[in-house]
């Protein structure tokens, strides 16, 4: 149905302005899902890499922790003599005095990683979590020498 009005011109017009709305909505569109789809891509390709190179965790599976220092941490998970470096994009306030940390999955996916928005918290108060960088599993060799540093570092510190 085409409406015309006594001139005929005005609908023309507004039907132009209308179609270049819908054209130009339509290619932002087509821009956006372009753009998402090569986002995931990029991250579950990333996500790939990072479970064939144990570098992720499983939030749930979360047995022990140890600060090194504000921005990295040693994590063990259950069933594993091996604790995963934990490296963060930023410090994180009072990290080595926290008595509970918390694993944020925020993209859902069940793991933990450096590829997405997964991210370390103190307690259970996600506003101040700070993105996880990278997840390094370690040797059995690395993990003792940093966790018995981490130790030695305290009595150090508590004797001074």
């Amino acid at each position: 149905m085409i409406l015309t009005s006594k001139s005929g011109r005005q609908c023309v017009a507004r039907a132009a302005v209308i179609d270049r709305t819908h054209t130009l909505r339509l290619i932002f569109l087509a821009a956006l899902i372009l753009t998402s789809t090569r986002a995931l891509a990029a991250t579950s390709q990333c996500e790939s890499h990072a479970a064939r190179d144990h570098e992720t965790l499983l939030a749930w599976r979360l047995e022990n922790w140890e600060p090194l220092d504000n921005r990295t941490v040693l994590i063990w998970t259950t069933h594993s003599s091996r604790a995963s470096l934990v490296k963060l994009a930023r410090p994180l306030d009072n990290l080595t005095s926290a008595d509970i940390i918390s694993l944020v999955d925020r993209d859902g996916d069940g793991t933990i990683s450096a590829c997405g928005r997964d991210a370390v918290t103190i307690g259970y108060d996600e506003s101040g979590a700070v993105q996880i960088v990278s997840i390094r599993l370690l040797s059995e060799r690395r993990t003792v020498a940093l966790d018995e540093g981490a130790e030695l570092s305290r009595l150090v510190l508590s004797h001074v």
